[in-house]
């Protein structure tokens, strides 16, 4: 006899029902829609004032009729028009079967970018299907679902990283513009195609005035250019001036060509005189800072206060207009001529010492961040001390090596005017001290120019102090960067110097370290390209140097730096004519650099076995050596070892008789690679001459 059961459904329903005496396990996929919805036209209404670029307009516009499923990412500072021009370009598009589609990415948001499954959900929603979707990989599927039998026009305005805007791509036939404060070189591996966008030309930067402000605002022709130079030629500080001019008193408000005060300068110093004095101390603070973003993190250091007392003070001078955000930072909106208004501010309100002290604040807070990202990105950097004459009080934090990189990626353009502040005011310890800790930036993405600026104030600054240690590590990393920049000539006297001062402090480590960078010079001196092996004479010259290196590395216990030294044994020991034996001294540094999680350099390695491979006739072998070897630099962000691996990728194509390959990867290797102005000519040059042997198209 069964046991009495009820099964009933109360209450209402929803869609389809299902009733059963039992029911172990169930699973309710969505519907489909009963009716689509209208073909969306989501894109934000076109500017009443567009101005049209002609140059940059019919390159594009060209480009999306003769390439419609290709990315295009339009890419510049804020305030230059981006999303006016994107919007402008796919509007002139005939409009595709799934409609236009848009979804702002916030990469400039203060808290935080867009999450890829909130904009798949709403894009997803637009189309008719409700979901609910439990993660981006299954909503990104759907989305590439929906879009495979009806394909849209997508635009992507405001894009953080390439990641972000591959998570949320259609399928293929569909149109994507994407627009970004930054180069986003992630997207290139899927095709997209880069265009930067300038500020706009003279006489477009007038009209665009005029026809903000209105001509009975303006009748000077004259005052008209004199405020977009002020402006940089940029939409959002030319609408402030517009803005300004619309609410001016008089007509004497308008400027000309001998007055110094532009219409910025005045709507910067009014805004100024309506702040309450906290925030108006922290818009003279944000002046003292040698830098030109500026987080909360790092106001709160040089106030001596909390984060969030900071952060309030940030949103009160962006809605005074005095600030623009720029992701988790604050740009500084220049005056006339560029000028920062709250340097000037601070000059006259705040004493000398004060300016300083916050100035040495904002340094070392940023030194702290440097370091602590050094010690995620290269815990094997040999580690010096660093000075702090004020505490920090908001600690700098990263809680993963990616988060550490992301962040010191963004820090380049800082470093120039960084440095020159320390080194103005006579800090030669912060001077030395902050390109010590920039060691990862400079490894990764070697900025060969600056570096090599960096390391010369910091011998510099080394030598006053008379550490003979420290004077060592700065020599080393101008040496480095002489010899990235094919100078190895002149970067060899540097490492016998340290290697001279390293005996005399009786440091193996160093004495280890400096005779591997002078073997590794004198493997480069007379080697044209960075793909060629050394002469047998360069080799011998290296082997001894290497050879005393690694052994004083081995016996001190320092196992990774041994394994580096053999990567260039590897080398030398193919030169030499000994190919079985250099495989095996590569594959034995990567794996002693993948047990101690250096997977820069253990790229390397791989590179350089695919490399020899490819030399020694094996052709396909080196081809699967450098693919993998290319895919790990992407991994890591080195940009430069990564355009070499596609580099030599296109020398396997092109022996494996596949030219049609050879010219698109070294068109990835270029969007990659400008650090060095040298190694970027001569891709250019092969460029040039892979696309001249490209059969025609018929």
């Amino acid at each position: 006899m069964s046991p009495d059961s009820h099964n009933e459904i109360k209450g209402g329903t929803f869609g389809a029902t299902v009733q059963a005496r039992s029911i172990e396990s169930l699973t309710i996929n969505p519907a489909a829609p009963a009716h689509r919805p209208p073909v969306q036209r989501q894109l934000p209404r076109r500017p009443v004032h567009f101005l049209d670029r002609r140059d940059i307009t019919a390159h594009l516009t060209e480009e999306l009729a003769r390439t419609p499923d290709r990315i295009h990412v339009v890419h510049s500072p804020a305030g230059t028009g981006k999303s006016a021009l994107a919007i402008e370009l796919i509007t002139r598009l005939p409009c595709p079967p799934g409609g236009q589609l848009y979804a702002d990415l916030r990469g400039a948001a203060v808290s935080g970018p867009a999450h890829e499954l909130e904009i798949l959900a709403r894009l997803l929603r637009s189309l008719g299907w409700d979901g609910p979707w439990q993660d981006p990989a299954e909503a990104g599927a759907w989305f590439r679902s929906a879009t495979a039998e009806r394909p849209v026009a997508l635009l992507l305005d405001d894009a953080a990283s390439a990641e972000q805007v591959r998570a949320v791509l259609p399928a293929a036939g569909s149109t994507v513009l994407v627009t970004s404060r930054s180069v986003l070189p992630g997207l290139v591996a899927v095709g997209a195609e880069h265009h930067e966008l300038g500020p706009l030309p003279a006489a477009e930067a007038v009209e665009l005035l005029t026809l903000l402000a209105g001509t009975r605002h303006l009748p000077d022709p004259q005052a008209a250019l004199a405020t977009v130079e002020a402006c940089l030629n940029r939409p959002l500080l030319i609408a402030l001036a517009a803005a300004r001019l619309q609410t001016r008193s008089s007509a004497a408000a308008v400027p000309d060509p001998d007055d110094t005060t532009d219409v910025i300068t005045v709507h910067l110093n009014e805004s100024y005189r309506t702040l309450p004095e906290d925030a108006a101390a922290a818009y003279r603070a944000a002046g003292a800072m040698p830098f030109s973003n500026i987080t909360d993190q790092m106001l709160a250091a040089v106030l001596a206060t909390d984060r969030a007392t900071a952060r309030r003070s940030l949103a009160a001078l962006e809605r005074a207009g005095l600030l623009v955000a720029t992701g988790d930072a604050f740009t500084l909106v220049p005056a006339g001529d560029g000028q920062r208004a709250a340097a000037n501010l601070a000059q006259l309100t705040d004493s000398p010492e004060q300016l300083a002290e916050q100035c040495r604040r904002a340094l070392e807070w940023w030194l702290a961040a440097l370091t602590r990202a050094e010690r995620h990105l290269a815990p094997h950097h040999r580690d010096l001390g660093r000075t702090y004459l004020h505490p920090v009080t908001v600690d700098p934090h990263f809680d993963s090596r990616e988060q550490a990189w992301a962040w010191l990626a963004e820090q380049e353009e800082q470093i120039r005017p960084a440095l020159a502040a320390a080194v103005a005011a006579g800090w030669d310890d912060l001077t030395w001290q902050i390109v010590h800790a920039l060691w990862p930036l400079w490894h990764r993405l070697r900025p060969y120019e600056l570096w090599l600026w960096a390391c010369q104030v910091a011998v510099d600054a080394a030598r006053r102090t008379g550490d003979g240690l420290v004077l060592r590590e700065m020599l080393n990393q101008h040496g480095v960067a002489l010899r990235g920049l094919h100078r190895p000539a002149d970067a060899l006297p540097l490492f016998e110097e340290a290697l001279d001062l390293a005996r005399l402090d009786a440091d193996p480590r160093g004495e280890g370290q400096h005779r591997h960078e002078i073997g590794a010079t004198l493997i480069e001196i007379g080697r044209d390209n960075p793909g060629d092996l050394p002469s047998v004479e360069q080799a011998a010259a290296a082997l001894p140097h290497l050879t005393q290196a690694r052994l004083l590395r081995e016996q001190i216990g320092y196992g990774r730096g041994a394994a580096v030294t053999d990567v260039l044994l590897g080398q030398v020991h193919a030169a030499l004519g000994e190919h079985v034996e250099a495989l095996a001294v590569l594959d034995r540094a990567r794996d002693a650099l993948l047990v101690v999680d250096d997977l820069h350099d253990a790229a390397r390695a791989l590179a350089w076995r695919g490399r020899i491979q490819l030399l020694n006739g094996e052709t396909a072998e080196g081809a699967r050596t450098l693919h993998h070897a290319q895919s790990e630099f992407a991994a890591e962000g080195s940009r430069a070892w990564e355009a070499l691996a596609l580099e030599w990728r296109a020398d396997a194509d092109a022996a494996a008789g596949h030219p049609d390959k050879v010219g698109e990867l070294l068109r990835a290797a270029l969007a990659l690679y400008g650090g060095n102005p040298r190694d970027a000519r001569r891709l250019q040059a092969r460029l040039a001459q892979a696309e001249a042997d490209e059969p025609p198209v018929p």
